[in-house]
């Protein structure tokens, strides 16, 4: 990504964030002027801020994911829990 292009996404950013979540969408469709790429990258951006994932959460008391088995937390931090 050029210096350009991250100084675009950076400003649309800081821009949409202050918005409320429910106006993101279209505030960035009309600042985008159809490219879809910059969405997208401010929108992925946007998610992370928030903690959102792509990955639904795991239900509190959930033992199990397909074959495997939760047994117990190894540890926590700013990105999550494992």
């Amino acid at each position: 990504m050029t210096d350009e292009r991250w100084g675009r996404v950076k400003a649309l950013f800081q821009l949409a964030v202050e918005k409320p979540a429910s106006e993101r969408d279209a505030f960035l469709a009309s600042l985008a002027g159809g490219d879809e790429a910059l969405r997208r990258e401010v929108q992925s951006l946007l998610a992370a801020d928030v903690g959102e994932t792509l990955a639904p959460p795991i239900l509190s008391g959930q033992r199990r994911i397909g074959s495997y088995e939760i047994v117990g937390l190894l540890g926590a931090g700013a990105m999550g829990e494992v």
